[in-house]
C-alpha cells in the first residue's frame, strides 16, 4: 500500500491542534487552582475572610487576626513621624481638655478635701495639670485604653495616682460568672533599678503580681501583696476596645496615613530630582569633544553667581547667552511634575487619613479651605464626637474623685462623720458602697470648657436666660454655686471650686429674691408700661392735624339727642372701676403709683 508523505499545511495544523490541547489543560488546571483558593479562603493569611461554623465569636476570631500591640506600636511610631497621625491626635487634645479640668464638690469639706488631692505635687504631675491631661488623652488614643493605678495610704487616706504601661498588663481576672466585671489584673513587668555605681539603669528580675479592680472590697486572694500601710488598685478605662483590650483610635487610619506619607515621600523624590538637571545637551564627536565642552561649562561659575559679581554689583548677571555650533544642541528638560493631578490625589488620601485618624475633617489638616468660619464654628458630626470625648473624660475623672473620697472617708480625719463606706456582698464579687451620712451632699461635677468659642456666646445667654426666669418666677432652677461654677468655666477661668468659695467667704450670697405671685409682677409689668407710655406721650408733640376747610367744617352734621341718650346708656353699663382693676389683677394703688411715676418722668 503506497503511503504519502504529509503536506507542509497539515503539519502545521497538527502542531497547532497540540498547542491548543496543552493551552485548554493549562486553564483547566488554573481554574481547579483558582476554585481551590476560593474554597480556603478562610484559611489564607488575608485579614477579614471569617468561615462560618468554625465555633467561637466574631468578635474573638477578628481579635485573634489582629496583632493590637504591633498596631498600637506603628501608631505610636507614626505619631511622632507624621504630621497627619500627630496633628489629628493633638487636636483631639486640644478640642476635649482646652486648658484642663476643673471640678466642684457641693460639701464644703469634701472640696478641702479634694482640692488638696488635685494640688498634690505628685498627683500635678500624672492627672491635675493640664499637659498631664493632655499626655493622658494622647496615650489613650495610641493605645484605645488607660491603667491607672491608686496608690492609697492607710495611715491618712491620701490618694497617689500613676499610670501603667498597658504592655506590663498580661491578663485581666473578671468576677465569677459575670464577665464583664474586672476584678483583678495580672501585671508582669521586669522593675528598672538605677546603678548608682555604674550611673545607668539596668533591669531586673521579673515580677508578677496580682492588683484588684478600684471597687474590688474583697477579700483578696494570697496573690495579693500590699507594701505595709498601702492599698493599691488598678482603674481599667478603654475607649476602642477589641475584645478585653484597647485598640489604638488610628488603627483604621493606619493604612491610609502610610499610603499618603509614601506619595508624599516620592513626591518630593520627583522634585528633588527635576532639580537636579535642567538642561540637557548633546555633542556631535567623539570622547575629546565632549571633554572639552565640560572644561568649557567648568570656566561658568555658576556657583559664585550670588557672590561678589563685580564692582557696584549684588550678583552676576543673569540670563547670560549660550553660544554654541552645529555640533551642539541645549535642550531644556521637561519640569512639569504634575503637581496639580498630585495635588488633587494627595487630598483624597488625607480624606481618608483623617477619617480614619479619629473622625477629623480634612479642612482642619491643613487645606487652604480652612477660614473664619471653620475656625469659629464645628460641624455637627465632629462636635458630637469632642462632646462624647468630653462626657468620657467628666466620667473618667469623676470616678477617680469619688474613690479619692470614698479613701478619705475610710482613713481620713478630715471627711470623718461624712459618709459611711461599706461593701456590697450582692454578686460575683464584694464591691465598694460609699453613702451619706444625714443630708450631706456627696456629689461631685467635672467641667471641661467650651469646644467652640461661638459656645461661650451661646452658653452665657442660656444662663443668663435661668437666671432671668428665676429672678421673675422666684422659683430656683439650678443651684446657684453650679451657675457660677458654669458661668467662671465659660469665661475661661483655672480653678473654679477656689473662686466660687472665695465669693462665699467674703459675702457674696448665692440666694434668690423672695418669691412673688403673679399679681405682684404683672403690676411690676404695668407700672413700668405705663411710665414708659406717660413719658413717650409727654416728649411727643400734639397732633391736631391740618385746619378743615370752611365748607368742611360748616358741613359736619350736628348730633342729635337720641346719640346723646345711647352714650349715656352705654356709661351707666359699665363696671365699677374697682370690678374693671380686680378683672385685670390690679389695685388703685398701682393705677396711682404709675400716674405719680409718670408725672415725675
Amino acid at each position: 500500500m503506497a503511503t504519502t508523505e504529509p503536506t507542509n499545511g497539515t503539519v502545521e495544523r497538527v502542531q497547532q491542534l497540540a498547542e491548543d490541547a496543552a493551552l485548554l489543560a493549562d486553564l483547566e488546571a488554573e481554574l481547579l487552582e483558582t476554585v481551590g483558593s476560593v474554597r480556603r479562603l478562610a484559611s489564607m493569611a488575608e485579614p477579614g475572610w471569617i468561615g462560618f461554623g468554625n465555633g467561637g465569636s466574631a468578635d474573638a476570631q477578628i481579635a485573634a487576626q489582629i496583632d493590637r500591640a504591633g498596631i498600637n506600636r506603628q501608631a505610636r511610631w507614626y505619631y511622632y513621624q507624621d504630621p497627619i497621625a500627630s496633628h489629628a491626635v493633638t487636636l483631639h487634645n486640644a478640642y476635649t481638655f482646652g486648658r484642663g479640668a476643673s471640678f466642684r464638690a457641693a460639701d464644703k469639706d469634701v472640696q478641702a478635701w479634694l482640692e488638696g488631692f488635685w494640688r498634690d505635687a505628685r498627683n500635678r504631675a500624672s492627672l491635675t495639670r493640664a499637659q498631664a491631661q493632655w499626655a493622658l488623652n494622647t496615650d489613650r488614643q495610641l493605645d484605645g485604653e488607660l491603667f491607672f493605678v491608686f496608690y492609697v495610704s492607710t495611715y491618712t487616706g491620701r490618694v497617689t495616682v500613676r499610670t501603667l504601661d498597658p504592655s506590663e498588663i498580661d491578663k485581666i481576672v473578671t468576677a465569677p460568672g459575670d464577665p464583664a466585671m474586672p476584678v483583678y489584673f495580672k501585671r508582669v513587668y521586669r522593675p528598672q533599678v538605677f546603678n548608682w555605681k555604674r550611673g545607668e539603669y539596668e533591669t531586673g528580675q521579673q515580677v508578677t503580681e496580682y492588683i484588684p479592680d478600684w471597687r474590688n472590697a474583697g477579700p483578696h486572694p494570697p496573690q495579693v501583696h500590699w507594701p505595709a500601710n498601702t492599698e493599691i488598685y488598678v482603674m481599667h478605662v478603654v475607649t476602642n476596645p477589641l475584645g478585653w483590650r484597647g485598640l489604638t483610635h488610628l488603627a483604621t487610619g493606619l493604612p491610609w496615613i502610610k499610603a499618603l506619607k509614601g506619595f508624599m515621600e516620592d513626591r518630593a523624590t520627583l522634585t528633588l530630582a527635576l532639580a537636579t538637571f535642567a538642561f540637557k545637551q548633546k555633542i556631535k564627536g567623539n570622547r575629546t569633544a565632549l571633554q572639552r565642552v565640560i572644561q568649557q561649562w567648568g570656566t561658568f561659575e555658576m556657583g559664585e553667581r550670588y557672590g561678589l559679581g563685580g564692582e557696584g554689583t549684588e550678583r552676576k548677571p543673569a540670563a547670560q547667552t549660550f553660544i554654541e555650533n552645529e555640533a551642539s544642541s541645549l535642550e531644556q528638560l521637561k519640569t512639569d511634575s504634575g503637581a496639580s493631578n498630585a495635588y488633587q490625589d494627595m487630598r483624597m488620601f488625607k480624606q481618608m487619613a483623617g477619617i480614619g485618624a479619629g473622625g477629623i475633617f480634612e479642612h482642619y489638616l491643613g487645606t487652604p479651605e480652612a477660614n473664619l468660619a471653620t475656625a469659629t464654628s464645628m460641624e455637627l458630626p465632629m462636635l458630637k464626637m469632642f462632646e462624647f470625648e468630653q462626657q468620657t473624660w467628666e466620667d473618667v475623672l469623676g470616678d477617680i474623685l469619688s474613690f479619692v473620697v470614698q479613701q478619705g472617708a475610710r482613713f481620713s480625719r478630715a471627711l470623718a462623720g461624712k459618709a459611711q463606706v461599706s461593701q456590697d456582698t450582692a454578686g460575683g464579687s464584694p464591691m465598694w458602697v460609699i453613702e451619706p451620712v444625714g443630708d450631706v451632699d456627696l456629689s461631685v461635677t467635672v467641667t471641661l470648657p467650651p469646644i467652640v468659642q461661638r459656645d461661650v456666646a451661646v452658653q452665657s445667654a442660656a444662663l443668663a436666660s435661668i437666671a432671668q426666669a428665676e429672678s421673675m418666677t422666684g422659683q430656683q432652677m439650678v443651684p446657684p454655686d453650679r451657675m457660677a461654677e458654669r458661668a467662671l468655666t465659660i469665661l475661661g477661668f483655672d480653678d473654679v471650686g477656689d473662686i466660687v468659695e472665695e465669693m462665699i467667704a467674703t459675702g457674696f450670697t448665692l440666694t434668690l429674691p423672695p418669691a412673688r405671685s403673679f399679681g405682684e409682677i404683672a403690676a411690676e409689668a404695668f407700672v413700668r408700661k405705663a411710665r414708659a407710655r406717660l413719658k413717650e406721650a409727654a416728649d411727643e408733640p400734639p397732633d391736631v392735624g391740618d385746619k378743615l376747610p370752611a365748607d368742611e367744617a360748616t358741613s359736619v352734621e350736628p348730633i342729635t339727642r337720641k346719640e346723646v341718650d345711647s352714650y349715656f346708656d352705654a356709661f351707666e353699663d359699665m363696671p365699677e372701676l374697682d370690678d374693671l382693676l380686680k378683672s385685670l389683677g390690679l389695685t388703685l394703688e398701682d393705677v396711682e403709683e404709675a400716674r405719680r411715676a409718670g408725672s415725675a418722668g
